[in-house]
């Protein structure tokens, strides 16, 4: 069986305790969840920290500029596929 269908499984059996008893089992999974994420984040930051360059418009500008109407249909491609 799938893990998410386990997870759905889980949260409606814990339904019938409403929406507070969801909240308390189910939000400290979430809590986990996005603490995992956080933490690979930061470490994998912390590798190659060359990538918060990343953040910065100008590499934004210079993609529109380097490419012109490319660019804007590239963006198109990422938004809508």
């Amino acid at each position: 069986m799938h893990l998410a269908a386990l997870i759905l499984v889980g949260l409606f059996s814990v339904q019938r305790m409403g929406t507070g008893g969801v909240g308390r089992v189910f939000g400290w999974i979430m809590l986990a969840w996005f603490g995992a994420i956080a933490a690979l984040g930061v470490s994998e930051v912390h590798r190659a920290p060359e990538v918060l360059g990343a953040i910065s418009p100008h590499y934004a500008v210079r993609f529109f500029l380097d490419n012109g109407w490319r660019g804007f249909h590239v963006l198109a491609v990422c938004f809508w596929s």
